[in-house]
């Protein structure tokens, strides 16, 4: 169990720089700087990686618990 746990952490952490690499500066143009300087236009930013990481993660996971590459 404390493999799979491992496991499912570096998928999460890779996801969301990977996510946060290609998104952060597009989302940074079309947002206004006193939204983001304020604050809440980082944070629906961070959420929504966060999100997206979750989502990605868990199909990760799924797809390798079905080919058998991960048995948990």
């Amino acid at each position: 169990m404390t493999k799979f746990w491992i496991i499912t952490a570096i998928i999460f952490i890779v996801l969301t720089i990977i996510i946060a690499k290609f998104s952060y500066n597009s989302v940074r143009k079309e947002s206004s700087a006193k939204m983001w300087k304020i604050g809440n236009g980082r944070t629906v930013y961070w959420e929504g990686v966060v999100v997206a990481s979750s989502g990605m993660t868990i199909l990760t996971m799924a797809i390798l618990h079905f080919t058998n590459v991960l048995t948990f």
